[in-house]
């Protein structure tokens, strides 16, 4: 009700699940709902072609939180992004990451810096620890977006946000996720 909905497609074609926006701006209601198993969703590889070609073509896949920030990269030019559906990387997304053979994965969840725990840059390291398993660190960045999230970017801020993209020094990367670990491990 008052959604705009989004279907989830399977590698068979077949309807898989929902992700519903809300689009009512009642206070209190969630920004996004789901229905399905959300830890299957494998979006949007199965319902838009493009991402599995940009993804091949750029040897590059970008992964956000949400259908809102995949949107605003497609807008901005980035066609190779596929969605955690939140903070974590499901077993399944990470297995197909890996089928996928990329040369960089890109970990761009939200940037919750205004916030007293920044939990978008926690679970980008988290998850970029988790990925140190099956890919190179030459293969895998963080690079988080200037606003909260990539729906609150400018042109101008998608413009820093590539340059940003394009400069990441791996060996202060490393320095600075070893910094993060040890806060986030700090009773």
């Amino acid at each position: 009700n008052k959604r705009f909905v989004f279907p989830i497609y399977n590698e068979l074609g077949q309807i898989y699940g929902f992700s519903g926006r809300d689009m009512s701006g009642y206070e209190g209601r969630p920004k996004w709902k789901h229905i399905g198993k959300k830890k299957s969703w494998i979006y949007p590889l199965y319902s838009n072609i493009e991402t599995k070609k940009s993804i091949q073509e750029s040897g590059e896949v970008i992964l956000v939180e949400s259908i809102g920030d995949l949107l605003s990269l497609n807008q901005n030019g980035y066609s190779n992004v596929l969605v955690t559906f939140g903070l974590d990387v499901s077993n399944k997304l990470a297995c197909t990451i890996m089928s996928l053979n990329p040369s960089k994965v890109i970990i761009s969840l939200n940037n919750d810096r205004q916030s007293k725990e920044n939990r978008g840059l926690e679970a980008s390291v988290v998850n970029y620890l988790r990925f140190l398993n099956f890919f190179e660190k030459e293969k895998l960045c963080i690079c988080l977006p200037t606003e909260n999230d990539f729906g609150d970017m400018s042109q101008e801020d998608f413009k820093i946000w590539s340059k940003k993209l394009s400069s990441i020094d791996q060996k202060s990367q490393i320095e600075k996720i070893l910094s993060i670990v040890k806060n986030i491990s700090k009773p």
